[in-house]
């Protein structure tokens, strides 16, 4: 009896199954043109492929389908995969790319078809090792016959018997094959092995974020992203190493252990409430501690050091400086203080994308505006500070910056 399915996705134009000979054929016939078939037999008959044309033998061993057929779902495709013995094809499915000619090998090549049972991943590797040096049936035989951690000598890496156990529980993890190969890589070190000893299984999507990520090997926190197995709570873990390391506050998150406390420093970043999370940051942060300064001060003009210091001259100088406290850590934004009278000038640079300052804004309290003159001397001391960070601290752009703050320093006394 014979099944045939049209499917307008399949690269070929229909898909029928011979139950009596135990064939699947391909049609790839051309619409008003030669009548092309290709029949693949089952695992019984040496998986072999042959091609006709308008019912005439052209080629007696072809090449297999590709790895399309094997994951297609259609009835005649299934029928084709029953006679493949049940072992076989769950470890084929176990290999990231080649499956289907990964199985003619496992047919052809009893060693490799072992290798194959006990580490799908090393497998994986020889059959890639085989096809890109264009090895021979008896030279992967030979390969395969070594034992497992002198294949991964052979194949170019450290060949450890502690990276084979590693390869074989991950054995059913769906990775990508730079994936795999970053893996294998990484486990050249002590400490990632000492690691991925402890792991039980791993995910594709785990595997990569320590791959991308290899801070999380060395902190409690990564314990705990190996137990993700969702794909919304690695993502939650992305987004906060992203912004802790842009906040420079990454000892934070590495103290880490569990799902609920995970969570909360997430929920830190997305609350609505946001002075809430301010003040999440800010004890975190600690409203002492330095932060990181763009400009050199002036001989009148002050930097705003601490988040401390930020939240005294917001209260002050009737400013809202606390709203930019994720940005004052992270860098993007800073703040200077020129002591003039009635009421101090508070000036902000902002740092834009690709690391160019700009002055922000320049205000006295309730954001009153600054005089000409006053907005004059500001930006005096803005291209004076540009120039000594950018050349040093020598003699000739020192005294400019005292000269050009001298010329203006009775503006600054409030003497104007």
């Amino acid at each position: 009896m014979a099944i045939r399915y049209n499917n307008p996705t399949l690269p070929c134009r229909a898909i029928q199954w011979d139950g009596l000979q135990k064939e699947l054929i391909l049609d790839w016939s051309i619409p008003k043109g030669r009548k092309r078939y290709q029949t693949l037999s089952s695992w019984d008959q040496g998986l072999k492929s042959r091609y006709n044309r308008d019912e005439k033998l052209v080629y007696q061993a072809g090449a297999i389908p590709g790895d399309w057929l094997y994951h297609s779902e259609l009835e005649p495709v299934n029928a084709w995969k029953e006679t493949i013995p049940t072992k076989v094809r769950r470890f084929v499915e176990c290999v990231p790319t080649g499956k289907m000619k990964i199985l003619k090998l496992t047919f052809k090549c009893p060693p490799f078809a072992d290798v194959l049972q006990i580490n799908p991943k090393l497998a994986w590797m020889i059959f890639v090792h085989g096809k890109r040096n264009k090895l021979d049936i008896s030279q992967i035989e030979a390969l395969c016959s070594l034992k497992q951690h002198i294949i991964l000598g052979e194949l170019g890496f450290c060949g450890s018997k502690s990276i084979v156990r590693i390869l074989r529980k991950f054995s059913e993890c769906n990775a990508r094959p730079e994936y795999i190969y970053g893996l294998v890589e990484m486990l050249a070190a002590p400490e990632p092995r000492k690691f991925f000893s402890h792991v039980k299984y791993m995910s594709g999507e785990q595997l990569s974020l320590f791959l991308n990520i290899p801070w999380l090997l060395m902190v409690p926190f990564g314990k705990l992203v190996s137990t993700l197995d969702s794909s919304w709570e690695i993502s939650r873990v992305k987004f906060l190493y992203e912004k802790y390391a842009s906040f420079d506050m990454l000892p934070f998150l590495g103290r880490v252990k569990s799902i609920p406390e995970m969570n909360a420093r997430y929920d830190a970043f997305f609350n609505c409430d946001a002075d809430k999370s301010r003040k999440t940051l800010t004890r975190m942060w600690g409203l002492e501690r330095l932060l990181n300064l763009p400009l050199p001060e002036g001989r009148y003009v002050k930097a705003l050091r601490t988040l401390k210091a930020i939240d005294t001259q917001s209260m002050k100088g009737g400013l809202c400086l606390r709203l930019y406290t994720v940005d004052s850590i992270n860098g993007t934004i800073s703040f200077y203080v020129i002591p003039t009278t009635p009421t101090p000038l508070t000036i902000s640079v902002v740092k834009h994308d690709g690391g160019e300052l700009r002055i922000g804004d320049a205000k006295h309290f309730n954001n009153v505006l600054p005089s000409e003159e006053e907005y004059a001397y500001v930006q005096t001391w803005f291209k004076s500070a540009l120039e000594l960070k950018k050349h040093g601290s020598c003699d000739a752009d020192l005294a400019s910056v005292i000269v050009s703050e001298a010329q203006l320093c009775s503006i600054a006394r409030g003497d104007t």
